[in-house]
This record gives C-alpha cells, structure tokens and sequence, in this order.
C-alpha cells in the first residue's frame, strides 16, 4: 500500500478501533438498562476484534497476502454476524446473595446446597452440565439490582437462586420481571413479593420457603396453644421490608385467636457497643404482656433477647425465622430460656433426603449454618428436572422454555429434599409449614434449637 493510501485508510481503521468507546456512552433506545449493558457490550467487542483483524491485513506486505487477509476479514465478519444472530447455550445458574457481610451465614447457607447439588447432579441428556457461578450482592439493595442486571445482560444464564433477604430479593425481582429471569427464592419470605410480581404480569418466581402469612399463623396459634395460653402479646419489628411486613401479619393473626395486641414498636437497628434496648423494656413492662415476639433478623434479635432479660422481662420470647440462624445463640446471653423460634422446615437431620447433602457440607464447612442450604439444593433439582425434560424433548433450553416448563409442572414430590412443592400461580409453595423450635443448653455449655412442634 502506497504512503498515502496508507495516510487514507488509517484512520478510518484507528476510527474503528475508537467506535467500542462510544457504546459505552448511554444506550437511549433500548427497552431497559439490561439491554443497554448487553447491546454495548457485545458490539464494542465485534467492532474492537475487527479493528484488530483490518490493521493485520494492512501490516501485510504483498497484494496476494492481502488478498488472502480480506478472506480471513470476511470469514470474521461472517463468523461475528452468526454469533449475533444465534444465542449462546444457556446452562449458568447464579447464586446471588450476601457472602461477605451481616446476612453471611444466610448467603453461606444456600452457597453450599447450590454447589452440592452441581457437583452431583448428573449431565443433561445432551451431554451438557449445569454450572454454579456464586455473587456476592453483599446484602445490598443497590447491589442486589447491580448483580441482577448484570445476570440479565449475560446470555449464558439460564436461572437465578437468591437473594438472602426480602429486601435484597424485592429490589432485584424489579430487574427480573420484565426481562422473565427464572427466580427460584431460597430465602425471602414476604408475601408482598409474589403478590406485587403477579398484579405487575410477571410470571418467574418460584418460592421454596413457606410466605410470612404461614409463619404469622403457626406463631399465633402456639401463642394461644394451652402450653402458652396468651392472652396480650406485644409485637416487636425491625426496619426491614421483611420485619415491617412480619409484624404486620402477625398483629393480624394474633387477633385472628382473640389475643390483644396493646402494642406494635419498631426496633432501631443494632450497632454493637451503641444499642441498648432499655427503652423497649421500659415501653412494654406496663403493658404487663404474656408474650414478646420479634419479627426482624437474628443481628437485633439477639442483642434484643439479651436486653429483654437483663431489664426484668421473664416471659416467653419468640423470634421468627430470620433469627434460626446459629449465629445468634451466642448472643442472646447467659439465661435468655423460655425462648423459642420459628422455621420453615423440620430437623433437617430427621429428613431421610437431606443425610447426603449435610454430611457433605459439614465435612467441607463445618462451621457453616446450613439452616436453608435444602432449599438452595431443590432450587438446583427443580431446574435440572426441567433442563433435562426441556433437552430430552429436543427443544433449546433458555429461560423462556424453563418458565414454560414450570408453568405446565407445578407439583413436585419426589428426590427432593423438603418435598412436597406445589406452587400456585404467584409462584407460592402452598404445601409448605412452619415449625415452632425452643432454646436448649446443655451440661456441656452446647446451645442448640430444640424441635417443639
């Protein structure tokens, strides 16, 4: 090439290299900020890896040899084209949830049943496999939504299981809805959930966990249960989404069995070596109350059990099941009994099903709490079961063919581990239960939730 064709054709290639630059600039019309980070990515890549090719074939001495290059440039136009017009296989499953920060133990938890079950499931009928990618959204609502956008833009993920929270799962159901990414919730609770995705049209969340309705009810009746025979209970929240909305059901369920509830406090969130709860005690003790419950997550709930006693409360105390977590039984302090809490699930060591996953897991993380790794683990089960159909039948696995799937198979009773699931159209299992647990110690110090009922 003479000097100045060469001087010509340069910067149109220099030009083509700078182009990537400008996808990153804001994307005005595409439907959602998902498609812009999926848009600007995949062409600044196309153009960028072009740019490259155009300025080989220049370096290129002879006219043959260039002849030669723009067959290799029009092979990658015609290579890029196809990549863009077909889509990837989709076989990624993301754990997202908090890793790293005050809901670790949750995000651990459902970590570990994800892993176990990619490690043993075995290969779809096409010879592929179902991968784990594990994100840490840190317990973070603006994180949350930053993680699932980033799910959404990566054509290679089929699924998502989390978040660790309501709060977390709430925000990014805001990003899955409208683009239907498959949500399978280990986790969150809140009724409001389901029920906001369904009036919005949205059809791709599948909740393991029983909702907060269940957990307000079972609570109510052993409040009114001959062993506690209730008759005032005040009800104590956190800030939280799931906190705020516990306690409201269960003001609700509580008066449902004719017990009176002379107060509703919000709980301010604990700081430790700055909160103190004496102002509780000192709003409540008046009201002379049979029972204390606490709806919110295990961080208060333990500083708050530990308060209530060290300021004269002697009564029953009950925590629901953001508080089952182990973690808390080393802060409710030295004498914290009668204290009970609320689960969604049994002893998971009397459920014949879950033997493998827990020796695995505890030979791996012994000091992990795996109080909703199950769920973490039937989440994978429920999505292999409709890959597998899904690839058998010939047709392509994406998230649209597994939300079909779901929507045609609603009731699963078999190999899983906290079986039965029938999920109605909210995407609620209406078989699940909620448990009632007490507080135990034993002569050797051990602190554990004893099964109640």
């Amino acid at each position: 090439m003479t000097a100045p064709s060469r001087a010509f054709v340069c910067p149109i290639i220099n030009l083509s290299l700078f182009v990537p630059y400008l996808f990153l600039s804001p994307i005005r019309h595409t439907s959602t900020a998902a498609d812009s980070i999926f848009t600007r990515a995949k062409l600044g890549n196309a153009l960028f890896i072009l740019g490259k090719i155009m300025r080989t074939i220049l370096r290129l001495e002879t006219l043959s040899c260039r002849s030669i290059g723009g067959l290799i440039l029009l092979a990658a136009l015609a290579s890029l084209f196809l990549v863009g017009c077909s889509k990837p296989e989709q076989r990624t499953i993301v754990v997202l949830g908090d890793v790293s920060g005050q809901y670790r133990q949750i995000g651990e938890s459902v970590r570990l049943g994800a892993q176990f079950a990619a490690l043993n499931l075995p290969n779809l009928p096409d010879g592929t496999k179902l991968t784990v990618r594990v994100v840490n959204d840190r317990g973070d609502v603006e994180n949350a939504r930053t993680e699932a956008l980033k799910a959404i833009a990566d054509p290679s993920v089929l699924a998502v299981i989390g978040h660790s929270t309501s709060g977390t799962t709430g925000a990014a159901i805001d990003v899955y809805g409208p683009q239907a990414m498959p949500l399978f919730m280990p986790v969150a609770t809140n009724p409001n959930l389901t029920i906001s995705a369904k009036k919005r049209g949205w059809s791709n969340l599948y909740r393991l966990v029983p909702p907060d309705v269940f957990q307000a009810a079972k609570i109510a009746e052993f409040c009114a249960s001959k062993q506690l025979s209730a008759k005032t209970v005040v009800v104590l929240y956190d800030s939280s989404p799931y906190g705020q909305t516990l306690g409201n059901s269960l003001r609700i369920a509580l008066s449902n069995q004719k017990i009176d509830v002379p107060k509703h406090l919000l709980v301010e969130p604990f700081i430790p070596g700055r909160t103190d709860y004496k102002r509780i005690t000192e709003l409540i003790s008046p009201l002379a109350p049979d029972v204390i419950v606490f709806a919110g997550y295990y961080r208060e709930g333990g500083a708050l059990v530990k308060d209530l006693r060290a300021y004269g409360f002697s009564g029953p105390i009950i925590l629901t099941d953001g508080c089952f977590p182990m973690e808390i039984l080393r802060e409710v302090g030295p004498k914290p009994s009668p204290l009970y809490v609320s689960f969604v699930a049994p002893v998971w060591n009397s459920v014949p099903n879950a033997a493998g996953l827990l020796d695995w897991a505890r030979k791996i993380e012994p000091n992990t709490d795996l109080s909703y790794t199950p769920f973490a683990t039937d989440s994978m089960y429920l999505i292999h079961k409709g890959a597998t159909d899904i690839v058998s039948r010939g047709h392509r696995l994406d998230r649209n063919s597994l939300l079909s799937y779901l929507q045609e198979n609603r009731d699963f009773h078999k190999e899983l581990i906290a079986a039965p699931y029938r999920f109605n159209d909210e995407g609620d299992n209406v078989l699940g239960r909620n448990y009632i647990y007490q507080f135990t110690e034993g002569t050797d110090g051990k602190r554990a939730w004893g099964f109640k009922e």
